[in-house]
C-alpha cells in the first residue's frame, strides 16, 4: 500500500472519528430535549387514542432495536389508575421503514414489565374501564406483534367485595392479526395465606392457566382455563345477598373449563373436584321442611367430596360424598339449568346412621339405613325415601325390622307404607303430615300384639290394635 493511499484512509478515519464524536457530543447535549419532545407525543397520541389521561413518565432509547417507556398510567374520569406499567420495552426494526413498512410494522416484540391492571365498578353498576373511547379510524390496523407480560397483577373491586389476581405472565401472539392468540400463567389465591392448610403443599406449586383464540375484530373467543385450586368462601362475596348457598370451608381443585364466546353468548363446559367442601343450605323451603330432624341447627354439609360435571345446561355430581351432624351420606345425580329455577334430580343414601344425631331429645335410639331421591324445582321439591333398620329404641323400647317408604310434596310429609316388628308381632302404618301447620292424619293396624314386652309397664295379655288418628300436634 502506497503512502499516498494510507494518508488517505487515515484521513477518513479521522473524519468518522470526529464526526461520531460531534454527534456523540451533540446528542448528550440535545438528548434529554429530544426524550422530552418524544414523551410529549406519546403521551398525547396515547391520550387522543384511548380518549382518556395518560401519562408517560420517561423514554428511553436503550439500543438501535429497543426502546423503553417507564412508568406509563392510564387513568379513567375521575383521574383514579385504570392501568399501569413500570415499563414498556418495544423491539423494533428500524431498517423496515426502508421497504416502506408503516411505523406499526416495524415493531416486532413489546414486553410490559409489572402491568397493573384496577377494574372497578360503581355501585350504578359502570365500570372504570368505560372511559377508555379507542379512537375510531379508517384504516385497518395490522397489528402483528408478541406482547409479553412479567409480573402482572389484576385487581377486581365491586360493591360487594374485591379480589386479586397475581403474578400474570405469558404473552398474546397478534402475528396472525386480526386473531390474537393468548396464553398466561397467574396466581388465584393470596400470595400469603393466614391460615394453614396441608393440602396447599400439593397444589402451591401449580399455576392457575389460561389459554384463548380471540378474533379481534368480532371478539369471538375459543379457549380454556386450568385452575388448580380455587377457595369459593373468598368469592361468596361476589354472589347475591339472598343466593340460597353459603361456603364455609374447603375447595374446588383441578377445575378445567373449555368455553366459546359469539354473538354476546357463552358456551362453557367442564369439571371439578370438591374438596372437603363445606357449605350452609339456606333454602327457606329446605330449612322449614328439616328443623325438627336437625334440632334447629343449621343445614350444613361438611366434608364434601365429589367429581363435578358441568355445562350450560346441567350439573352432574359423581361419586359423592358428604356429612351431616357429623353423619356420613353418598350422593350423586345432577341438576338442570335449563329453567331459571334449577330442576333437582339427586339420590343421597346411607348405612348404620345414628339416630342419636338427628333425634336426640326425641328418644330415639339405634342405627338406620336411608335410600332418598330428590327431584324437582327448589321451590317445590318432591322427595321420596325409604328407611329402614334391624333394630331401634324409644325410650327403652325396641323396635325391630322395621321399613318406611316416605315421600314429600307440596310442604307434606306422607308415611305411603310401614311396618315394623312391635311386641312379637307386625305392626303397619300410613299417614301424612303438614309441616306448615303440623296438621296429621294416622292409620296404624297391628294383631296378636303381646303386652308383656312393654319396658317399664307391668302388664300381660295380647292385643290387637285398630287405630286412625287426625290432628294438629304442637309446632315444635
Amino acid at each position: 500500500m502506497s503512502k499516498a493511499t494510507k494518508r488517505i484512509i487515515a484521513t477518513i478515519t479521522l473524519v468518522i472519528v470526529i464526526l461520531l464524536a460531534g454527534a456523540s457530543i451533540w446528542w448528550n447535549v440535545h438528548s434529554k430535549e429530544i426524550y422530552a419532545e418524544f414523551e410529549t407525543l406519546i403521551t398525547k397520541e396515547l391520550t387522543e387514542t384511548l380518549g382518556t389521561n395518560v401519562k408517560v413518565g420517561s423514554l428511553k432509547i436503550n439500543s438501535p432495536i429497543t426502546a423503553s417507556l417507564r412508568d406509563v398510567v392510564i387513568y379513567d374520569n375521575d383521574d383514579k389508575v385504570i392501568a399501569s406499567v413500570e415499563e414498556i420495552v418495544v423491539y423494533y426494526q428500524p431498517l423496515y421503514l426502508l421497504f416502506g413498512n408503516e411505523p406499526i410494522d416495524i415493531i416486532s416484540k413489546i414486553n410490559l414489565k409489572s402491568p397493573q391492571v384496577y377494574l372497578v365498578q360503581d355501585i350504578d353498576e359502570t365500570w372504570n374501564i368505560e372511559d377508555i373511547k379507542m379512537k375510531e379510524s379508517d384504516q385497518k390496523t395490522s397489528f402483528k406483534i408478541n406482547v409479553f407480560f412479567e409480573n402482572g397483577d389484576f385487581y377486581l373491586s365491586m360493591p360487594q367485595g374485591q379480589k386479586e389476581i397475581h403474578k400474570i405472565t405469558g404473552r398474546i401472539d397478534f402475528s396472525k392479526w386480526p386473531v390474537a392468540d393468548a396464553f398466561l400463567r397467574f396466581n388465584l389465591e393470596p400470595e400469603q395465606d393466614t391460615a394453614f392448610d396441608w393440602r396447599k403443599i400439593f397444589t402451591s406449586t401449580k399455576r392457575s392457566m389460561l389459554k384463548a383464540v380471540v378474533n379481534m375484530e368480532d371478539y369471538s373467543a375459543l379457549g380454556s382455563v386450568k385452575l388448580p385450586r380455587i377457595y369459593p368462601g373468598d368469592w361468596q362475596q361476589f354472589l347475591p345477598s339472598d343466593f340460597p348457598v353459603e361456603f364455609k370451608e374447603g375447595l374446588l381443585t383441578d377445575t378445567e373449563i373449555s368455553f366459546s364466546y359469539k354473538d354476546k353468548k357463552i358456551l362453557y363446559k367442564g369439571n371439578l373436584k370438591l374438596d372437603d367442601l363445606a357449605v350452609e343450605i339456606k333454602y327457606q323451603e329446605i330449612i322449614n321442611s328439616t328443623q325438627t330432624i336437625l334440632n334447629d341447627n343449621p343445614f350444613i354439609f361438611t366434608k364434601t367430596n365429589a367429581k363435578v360435571i358441568f355445562n350450560n345446561d346441567s350439573v352432574h355430581i359423581l361419586d359423592g360424598e358428604t356429612a351431616l351432624l357429623d353423619e356420613k351420606f353418598s350422593v350423586n345425580g345432577q341438576i338442570d339449568l335449563k329453567e331459571a329455577e334449577p330442576n333437582l334430580d339427586i339420590i343421597l343414601s346411607a348405612k348404620n346412621l345414628e339416630t342419636n344425631s338427628f333425634f336426640a331429645d326425641k328418644g330415639l335410639k339405634g342405627k338406620i339405613n336411608l335410600d332418598a331421591y330428590f327431584k324437582g324445582r327448589t321451590s317445590n321439591l318432591d322427595a321420596k325415601a325409604v328407611v329402614s333398620w334391624n333394630e331401634i329404641f324409644y325410650k327403652e323400647q325396641p323396635i325391630k325390622l322395621g321399613e318406611i317408604n316416605l315421600s314429600f310434596s307440596n310442604n307434606t310429609l306422607f308415611i305411603e307404607k310401614g311396618n315394623v316388628d312391635f311386641l312379637n308381632s307386625k305392626v303397619l302404618f300410613l299417614g301424612n303430615m303438614n309441616l306448615e301447620n303440623f296438621r296429621y292424619a294416622l292409620d296404624l293396624s297391628g294383631a296378636d300384639l303381646d303386652l308383656s314386652e312393654l319396658k317399664g309397664m307391668d302388664v300381660k295379655g295380647i292385643a290387637n290394635i285398630d287405630l286412625k288418628s287426625e290432628g294438629e300436634l304442637k309446632k315444635p
